[in-house]
């Protein structure tokens, strides 16, 4: 998980208390950490939770966890309210190319890739209408990086 970023790759991480029980102060309810404390029961649980969670990742299509789709939502998100074309219209501008973002994302999460291509057009359209240039470029880009791997 610490790693993924890095190396732009998404990740997941999960702390316990094996086998790192002897050098931490927490402990589950019943015994204390260290060896003498160790619960097998309990290292049986956190072993399946971590098997899962492995599983659940090999099941994903890994565009739907690409982390280009994080870096794309903030990016509309920290707009500032002076890169829309209408400041005074900033807050409604953002919310409708948020609401477009997910609406693009949903399409995704379904396998929708022609959908979800048209949807990130319409995205980009609505980008270069109400974001100032100096803005538009590197949200553009974004939207772009993303259409680009739906193939």
């Amino acid at each position: 998980m610490n790693k993924g970023r890095a190396y732009g790759l998404p990740g997941i991480g999960l702390a316990g208390d094996w086998p790192g029980a002897w050098t931490q102060t927490y402990a589950q309810a019943d015994t204390e950490a260290g060896m003498h404390g160790f619960d097998e029961g309990y290292f049986v649980q956190q072993v399946a939770g971590l098997s899962q969670l492995a599983g659940e990742l090999m099941l994903v299509r890994p565009l739907v966890i690409d982390l280009g789709w994080g870096k794309l939502r903030s990016a509309l998100e920290n707009l500032p309210n002076a890169g829309f074309a209408a400041s005074r219209d900033a807050a409604q501008m953002r919310k409708l190319l948020l609401d477009q973002y997910v609406a693009a994302f949903r399409h995704v999460e379904r396998g929708a890739s022609d959908t979800a291509k048209s949807a990130l057009k319409e995205l980009s359209a609505s980008i270069a209408s109400h974001v100032v240039t100096e803005q538009q470029r590197a949200v553009a880009s974004l939207v772009e990086d993303q259409r680009a791997k739906l193939g």
